[in-house]
């Protein structure tokens, strides 16, 4: 059977058991649909393969590979990985430090965001044309809360009502088909 190890101090070991010398280090910037790539970390021991678990928040995510793409889910989340070091009797996990919180990725489309004390409005394009057809969501302070959403219309108009905004300074910020636009402040 096996020898499962948590990870411990080097000075701790008195056989040739696995033991992680240096955590995995995730590459990349946690933005949507870009690609982070974990290392293995240094392992001290004969390593025969590695097992990749990465995280969204506390939510086991991604296909087990030593690369994840975060999805629109993943947003406001910070990633890491768990990697698994596979030896002849034995394995250990060694987990990473989280990313920074996912954000939208840019889209090349903009569109104004306009607050009217009720309604939020604005009008999307793309190289100054119009653009219809588009999901465009609202959210409150994070993009966590969402206040609402509309289709654009085929002239790149579009409005969502916003009920009221109390309590002091907020930050509405404004996705398009779950890419970051733009966002103010009221």
């Amino acid at each position: 059977m096996p020898r499962i190890h948590d990870a411990q101090p080097a000075g701790l070991y008195k056989d040739n058991a696995l033991r992680n010398i240096s955590p995995p280090v995730i590459a990349g910037a946690p933005i949507v649909e870009e690609t982070l790539v974990s290392s293995t970390g240094t392992w001290n021991g004969p390593v025969v393969s590695f097992g990749y678990q990465w995280y969204s928040g506390a939510a086991q995510v991604g296909e087990g590979g030593n690369s994840y793409s975060p999805i629109f889910g993943d947003t406001g989340n910070n990633i890491c990985v768990a990697v698994t070091a596979y030896g002849v009797d034995d394995f250990m996990t060694a987990k990473s430090l989280p990313t920074d919180e996912v954000i939208p990725a840019d889209l090349p489309v903009t569109t104004t965001l306009l607050w009217d004390g009720t309604n939020f409005s604005g009008y999307i394009s793309n190289y100054g044309g119009p653009l219809g057809g588009f999901t465009v969501r609202v959210f409150l302070d994070t993009y966590l809360t969402e206040i609402g959403h509309a289709v654009s219309a085929s002239n790149g108009h579009w409005a969502i009502p916003g009920g009221v905004m109390s309590g002091g300074d907020h930050t509405a910020y404004v996705t398009i088909d779950n890419a970051v636009g733009t966002s103010i402040t009221t």
